[in-house]
């Protein structure tokens, strides 16, 4: 569940990572506490494909008592990629129920956000990709939770607003079997800035403001630094974090955000691509993390991690470590973390913007980052 608690206490916001599932949630849970993180992400199932497999009572209940035992909250569904909420047709209702599936799946763990992209409007206009992602997320919300349909807009989130050109009165794309027992709200759905490609929503910190100005004050923001720096946001100085920050705060609203996904970016500021790299072995480097981790204004939102996962566990540990190290201003001591990691492993050098590639390294891919085009299971883009 949400712990705004902590937010309200004063406290650190927690630290988690994306873990992924192939040996079921609870192993998750123990991957990630046994590396030092005591929140995670989760995939609800193949972040590529539109199966899903109800979960029995008894296995949810035994996560949500695995999770109570470990201490690790919140718990973050990550919705598959493949989910576009501006779509039309066929791909809308597919979209609908992956959502539901999500959020059902969420409800059964006890995961407190399910994070979502807010999709492609396929070359409309954004205007009529709002009026699709809102009309699709009323129709989910109508169907599995009916009873937060009325949930009143928060002062800086108007109604939806009408668009002269997607003026249909066509019924919601999810389908009537879509869900059979309407669930009672416990998740909040959080959407999540893009690298501003194409005619992707959610772009730039404005481009999020505008959609969820356009949606219930209940759905909230997931805010990627990979994204950011994609989308041209320097985050490389405390100043231009700063500068990020207030512009997140104008745009969408400080209070909105839920989670931060904390990545480094293997490609160049402004490339509007998506590519993360672990953090201190991209483009964003160690002071601007350390400052993006260190502000005021973020330090008690909930951060997940979602770099390439160490196959060995005490060096996934020691990335934990030096995470908080960052999390405490100290970039001198991440910096010499991160050496010794490079000494004793496969680590990548600096990153060159004008090769726009890793130092030493013969591919555009290497170790440590992440295309995301292909991935597999356990590799993840936010």
């Amino acid at each position: 569940m949400e712990h705004d608690g902590d937010r309200h206490l004063g406290r650190l916001g927690r630290l988690g990572r994306h873990v992924p599932i192939a040996g079921g949630v609870a192993d998750a849970l123990e991957r990630a506490r046994a590396a030092g993180y005591d929140a995670v992400q989760v995939f609800p199932g193949n972040p590529k494909g539109w199966r899903h497999v109800p979960m029995e009572p008894e296995a949810a209940a035994a996560i949500r008592a695995e999770a109570r035992r470990l201490d690790v909250r919140p718990v973050v569904i990550h919705a598959p990629y493949i989910i576009n909420l501006a779509a039309e047709d066929e791909l809308a209702a597919n979209s609908a129920r992956g959502l539901a599936n999500a959020l059902e799946r969420a409800q059964d763990i006890g995961a407190a956000y399910v994070v979502v992209h807010a999709g492609s409007s396929k070359g409309a206009s954004e205007e009529v990709g709002i009026a699709r992602v809102a009309r699709l997320l009323e129709g989910v919300r109508d169907t599995i939770f009916p009873s937060s349909l009325s949930s009143p807009s928060s002062p800086s989130s108007p109604s939806s607003p009408s668009s002269p050109s997607d003026t249909s009165t066509a019924e919601s794309p999810v389908g009537a079997d879509m869900a059979t027992a309407p669930m009672a709200m416990t998740t909040r759905i959080l959407l999540e800035n893009g690298a501003g490609a194409g005619s992707t929503l959610a772009g730039s910190p404005e481009a999020l403001g505008r959609l969820l100005a356009a949606l219930p004050g209940t759905v909230g923001a997931c805010i990627d630094t990979a994204h950011l720096w994609g989308a041209g946001c320097d985050l490389s100085s405390a100043a231009a974090v700063d500068a990020v920050v207030e512009r997140l705060d104008r745009a969408v609203g400080l209070d909105r955000i839920g989670v931060i996904h904390l990545n480094d970016s293997a490609v160049p500021l402004g490339s509007h691509r998506d590519v993360h790299a672990r953090l201190g072995e991209g483009t964003i480097g160690l002071p601007g993390l350390a400052a993006w981790l260190a502000h005021p204004a973020l330090r008690h939102h909930p951060i997940i991690l979602e770099t390439p996962l160490e196959d060995d566990p005490a060096r996934e540990a020691a990335r934990c470590a030096m995470t908080r190290q960052l999390r405490e201003g100290d970039v001198d001591g991440a910096a010499q973390a991160l050496a010794a990691l490079r000494e004793s492993g496969d680590v990548p050098g600096p990153f060159d913007a004008t090769a726009k590639t890793v130092s030493g390294s013969s591919g555009r891919n290497v170790r440590g980052t992440v295309e995301h085009r292909a991935l597999p299971e356990g590799n993840v883009r936010g």
